[in-house]
C-alpha cells in the first residue's frame, strides 16, 4: 500500500535531515590528503598540466610520481563537471574546506530525497526502512566526507534524475521524458564514471520490469527503451577511450578493456566484499587497512549472498506484490551497478548506487521479522532467530555505519595534522626555491605520493616537481657509493616494491630483469639484481654531483625525516627500517 504523499514527503525529509546530521564532522575535517591532488591543477601552478575543467584527467601527468611508475600507467577521469564544481568552489573558499564541504552535503541531501523518489514505489513500511538504510549507509562517508569524493555522489543524483524521467516516459508515455531521460544520463556520465551503474539500473527496468502492451512484439518494445540509453552509453564508453580516458598499466583499478581473463578473476575477488557490506554490514574499507585479511572478506561475502537469498526465499509470501515488482528489477539493477563499481578496490563508496536495491531486500527483510518478533507466538524459541535477525542488521547497517564515520572523522584530522608536521620536517630552503631537489632515500609508502599535498598547503611551492623517492620498501637497506655520482641501494632480507602502496601503481603481473635501465629527470635507475617478486638491488646514476648544494638527501628514522650527507666513495650507510609508529 502506497504512503500518502504529505506523510511520505515529510519522511523523506526527515531521511535528509538525519543524513546530513550524520556527516555533519564533515564540516571540521578539513582536507584529506587525496582532496589535495587536484587542488594544485585547480590553481593553475602546473598549467601544462590537465584543463581546465577535467581536474581529475591529470593524476599522472604531475610530476613527483616514483621511478617505477612508467610512461604506460595512465589514471585519467573525464569528469568535466565535477572539476567544474571544483573550480566554483576554489573561487568562492579558496583554501577555506568548510564551504567545500558544505557544498558536498546539499549534493547527499539531493541523493537521498531521490532514493525517498524511489522508494515510494514501495509499501509504506519496507521504503521507509530502506530509506533510513541508504541514510545511514558507510558509502556516504568517503563520497560525501571527502571533497574528491563528491563526483561520485553529483554523478548519481544526476542520473538517477535521467532514471525518473525515463520511468515517467516508459511508464506514463511522457514523451519528454526521453530527452530529459538522455540529458540527465549524459549530465551524470559527465560528472562521474558513477553515473554507469544508473545506467544498468535502466537496463534492468526494461530488461525485467517493463510490461509489453498491445499485440506489438515484447522485444520491439524493449528495444525502444533500451536503443537511446544504450547508444548514450555505448557512444560514451567510446569516446572515453579514443580520448584517452580510463586506467591503463596499475593493479589498483581493474581495465576493463585489458586482459579479460584478469579482469574477470578481479570482478570474482572484488564484487563478494561490497556484498558483504552492502547486504552484512561488513565494512568494506577494511579491504585497504587489512590486506592480509582480505580472503576472508571475499568469504563472508560469498557466504552472505545465499544466507539472505534463503531468508528472502522463506518469507517470500509475506512479500507485498509491489515489492516483488520492484526488486524484480531493482536487485539485478544493483548486481549489474557492481560491475563498474568494483573496478576500483573495494570500499564504502562503490556502494553509492548500489545500495538502492540492496536496501530494498533487507527492509523487506527487518520489518519481516520485527513483525515476527512483536506476534509473540511460539514462544521465545521460535522467535529468538527473529530478534537476534534484526539486532544482526539494526548493528549492521545502522550502528555499524555510525562507528565507520566516528573512526574516520576522529582519523582524518589526525592525518592532516601528521602532513603538516612531516612537510615542516623537510629542510626546504627558500633562498633555492625550485633549484632545490629532495632526494628521500627511504619513506613509509602513504609519504610516497605526498608531494602535492605540499603544494596546495603552500601556495605552489611547486614541491612535487622536486620531491624523488628511491625507495618505500619496508625492509633495511644499504645505501653505497660506488661513483663519484652513483648510489646503488640494496635490499637486506626481502626486495624494493614491496609494500601495497609500491604495489598499487605498478602493471599486474611486472616482471623486472637485471639491466633494465629507467630515464628520469634527475637520475637514471638501472636494476642490478632482482628475485622472483622484484629489484633486490639497484643503482642510481644521478645527473649532477651528489656535493651539489641543490640536492637535498633525506632519510626516514623514528618518525621524522632527517637530512643526511651522501656517502663517501666505497663507503655504505645502513639504513634500518623505521615505520611510523
Amino acid at each position: 500500500m502506497r504512503a500518502d504523499s504529505m506523510t511520505w514527503r515529510r519522511t523523506v525529509l526527515l531521511a535528509v535531515g538525519v543524513g546530513i546530521l550524520l556527516m555533519l564532522p564533515a564540516l571540521w575535517s578539513g582536507f584529506v590528503i587525496s582532496d589535495l591532488g587536484p587542488l594544485p591543477v585547480v590553481e593553475g601552478w602546473y598549467p601544462e598540466v590537465g584543463a581546465p575543467l577535467n581536474v581529475y584527467a591529470s593524476f599522472f601527468d604531475l610530476p613527483g610520481w616514483p621511478w617505477w611508475i612508467g610512461p604506460e600507467t595512465r589514471m585519467r577521469f573525464c569528469r568535466p563537471l565535477s572539476s567544474a564544481l571544483l573550480h566554483l568552489d576554489h573561487s568562492l573558499f579558496g583554501h577555506r574546506p568548510l564551504g567545500y564541504h558544505v557544498h558536498s552535503l546539499l549534493w547527499l541531501g539531493g541523493f537521498i530525497a531521490l532514493s525517498g523518489l524511489l522508494y515510494s514505489r514501495l509499501p509504506r513500511g519496507v521504503g521507509t526502512v530502506a530509506l533510513a538504510i541508504v541514510a545511514f549507509d558507510e558509502c556516504h562517508f568517503v563520497s560525501s566526507g571527502w571533497i574528491c569524493g563528491r563526483h561520485a555522489v553529483v554523478a548519481a543524483v544526476l542520473s538517477l534524475l535521467g532514471l525518473f524521467a525515463h520511468l515517467r516516459w516508459r511508464e506514463q508515455g511522457w514523451w519528454p521524458g526521453l530527452p530529459l531521460s538522455l540529458a540527465g544520463l549524459a549530465a551524470g556520465l559527465l560528472a562521474g564514471e558513477t553515473a554507469l551503474s544508473v545506467v544498468a539500473f535502466v537496463v534492468c527496468w526494461e530488461l525485467f520490469a517493463f510490461r509489453p502492451a498491445g499485440d506489438r512484439p515484447a522485444l520491439g518494445q524493449r528495444l525502444v527503451g533500451l536503443l537511446p540509453v544504450g547508444l548514450l552509453a555505448a557512444g560514451y564508453l567510446l569516446l572515453y577511450r579514443a580520448m584517452g580516458y580510463g586506467v591503463v598499466g596499475m593493479s589498483y583499478y581493474l581495465n576493463p578493456a585489458g586482459d579479460p581473463i584478469r579482469l574477470l578473476s578481479g570482478l570474482a575477488v572484488r564484487i563478494p566484499p561490497l556484498l558483504g557490506a552492502g547486504l552484512g554490514g561488513l565494512p568494506a574499507f577494511l579491504w585497504d587497512e587489512l590486506p592480509d585479511w582480505r580472503w576472508l572478506q571475499v568469504v563472508l561475502g560469498i557466504a552472505t549472498v545465499p544466507a539472505v537469498a534463503v531468508l528472502a526465499w522463506r518469507w517470500r509470501r509475506q512479500m507485498e506484490p509491489s515489492v516483488v515488482r520492484e526488486l524484480g528489477w531493482l536487485i539485478p539493477g544493483s548486481l549489474a551497478a557492481l560491475i563498474p563499481a568494483a573496478f576500483a578496490p573495494p570500499s564504502g563508496r562503490q556502494l553509492l548506487v548500489p545500495i538502492l536495491g540492496l536496501a530494498v531486500v533487507l527492509a523487506f527483510l527487518l520489518r519481516t521479522a520485527w513483525r515476527r518478533l512483536r506476534r509473540r507466538e511460539g514462544g521465545w524459541r521460535r522467535r529468538l532467530p527473529a530478534g537476534a535477525l534484526v539486532l544482526l542488521l539494526a548493528v549492521a547497517h545502522f550502528a555499524g555505519p555510525i562507528a565507520v564515520r566516528v573512526f574516520g572523522f576522529t582519523l582524518t584530522p589526525t592525518w592532516s595534522v601528521f602532513y603538516d608536521e612531516i612537510a615542516g620536517q623537510l629542510p626546504l630552503d627558500p633562498e633555492r626555491g625550485g633549484r632545490q631537489q629532495v632526494i628521500a632515500v627511504n619513506t613509509p609508502g602513504y609519504l610516497t605520493y605526498f608531494p602535492q599535498y605540499v603544494d596546495s598547503v603552500r601556495d605552489g611551492s611547486l614541491f612535487a616537481g622536486r620531491w624523488h623517492v628511491l625507495s618505500a620498501a619496508p625492509h633495511d637497506l644499504r645505501l653505497e657509493r660506488t661513483a663519484a655520482r652513483t648510489l646503488e641501494l640494496e635490499v637486506v632480507g626481502g626486495q624494493l616494491l614491496d609494500s601495497e602502496e609500491e604495489r598499487a601503481f605498478l602493471p599486474p603481473g611486472r616482471r623486472w630483469v637485471a639491466g633494465e635501465v629507467i630515464e628520469t629527470a634527475l637520475f637514471r635507475v638501472e636494476v642490478l639484481a632482482v628475485n622472483d617478486l622484484g629489484p633486490t638491488r639497484v643503482a642510481f646514476h644521478f645527473r649532477r654531483d651528489l656535493e651539489d648544494p641543490d640536492l637535498t638527501f633525506v632519510i626516514w628514522h623514528e618518525d621524522r625525516f632527517e637530512e643526511i650527507s651522501p656517502p663517501a666513495m666505497d663507503e655504505s650507510l645502513a639504513l634500518p627500517w623505521s615505520p611510523w609508529q
